[in-house]
């Protein structure tokens, strides 16, 4: 699937980058939470969990990912209008 996409936009490496940015911030909120989720869990061993502070910093961090994420869609504008 790489290759068949490295290849395709091989003569528009900025559209390229572009696609794999957008991709990378709309996937982060994403994994952030299924890996929160996790190491949470109740199949994660409870001397393994995170304490209370690492869950607050979790969340922390997690916001922080979908807000820069919304933040980035917005300044992409000008790839939509015609």
């Amino acid at each position: 699937g790489t290759l068949a996409i490295f290849f395709l936009f091989q003569s528009e490496m900025v559209t390229l980058i572009t696609i794999a940015t957008i991709l990378s911030f709309l996937t982060a909120p994403f994994y952030a939470i299924v890996n929160y989720l996790l190491i949470s869990g109740k199949h994660t061993p409870k001397e393994w969990r995170p304490s209370l502070k690492m869950h607050l910093a979790s969340w922390i961090g997690i916001l922080f990912l979908m807000g820069f994420s919304i933040w980035y869609l917005t300044t992409l504008k000008h790839l939509f209008t015609v």
